[in-house]
Order: structure tokens, then C-alpha cells, then sequence
């Protein structure tokens, strides 16, 4: 994985957090799961199988147990409506990435998100 470039092919999760009951409505994700005024938080999938990257969310959102379920999308797909995503990942998490609206502007305008949310799949946790 090149820390500093993500392709096309690579798979970004997103988790659908309890608390966030906008994010996901009658089975389906919303626009609301990728509205954020700091860009829409996600883990690359890096080369892990997405067991892995399940299993990770469920250890790192234990403390609450603040998850629902999760989505994935490609960074082809995304860029394909015209969002950016971004490798930013920390100390804590090498994986974590953002989408943001473009290179510059991290808030994803409506349109935008609801087009991630028509395009995402549900993973099950």
C-alpha cells in the first residue's frame, strides 16, 4: 500500500454509527452518512481482507459499541462523481482516509453525497 496515493481499485469503508441515526434509513444509506464539514472519515482497505477491517471497526468502536453496520465504496467510484479521496493517515491508523468534495474543500456538497450513498454497498458487522 502506498501510503501517500490511493487507486482507483482500492475499496474505502465507512462505518454507520448507532448514534448517527440519519446515516442509514429503511435499509439504505443517506446522504447524511457522508455530510461532514471536515471531510467523510474512512479506512482504506490496504490489502486486508474486509473480515479485517470489520473486525477493526468493532474493536475500535467496542467502548460504546456505537456501530450499525458499515459501507464500502471505490475511490474510482468516488472519483467518478467528482470527489477526492484523501490519504491521511495517523499514528493511530495507517488506513484512514477521507473523501472530500475536492482537492481543496473537505464538506462533500449535497449532491455529491447523495450520490456516494446511492453508490455505496453495505458491508455487515
Amino acid at each position: 500500500m502506498d501510503l501517500n496515493n490511493i487507486t482507483d481499485s482500492e475499496i474505502l469503508y465507512r462505518v454507520v454509527k448507532k448514534s448517527d441515526p440519519d446515516g442509514f434509513i429503511d435499509g439504505k444509506p443517506t446522504a447524511a452518512l457522508f455530510m461532514d464539514k471536515s471531510g467523510v472519515s474512512v479506512d482504506r482497505d490496504g490489502g486486508r481482507t474486509e473480515e479485517d477491517i470489520i473486525e477493526n471497526f468493532k474493536w475500535r468502536f467496542r467502548k460504546k459499541e456505537d456501530y450499525k453496520t458499515a459501507v464500502k465504496i471505490s475511490a474510482g467510484e468516488c472519483r467518478n462523481i467528482e470527489t477526492f479521496p484523501n490519504p491521511i493517515g495517523n499514528k493511530k491508523n495507517q488506513y484512514h482516509a477521507e473523501i472530500w468534495d475536492s482537492e481543496d474543500k473537505q464538506a462533500i456538497s449535497f449532491f455529491k453525497a447523495i450520490r456516494l450513498a446511492q453508490l455505496c454497498k453495505e458491508v455487515q458487522i
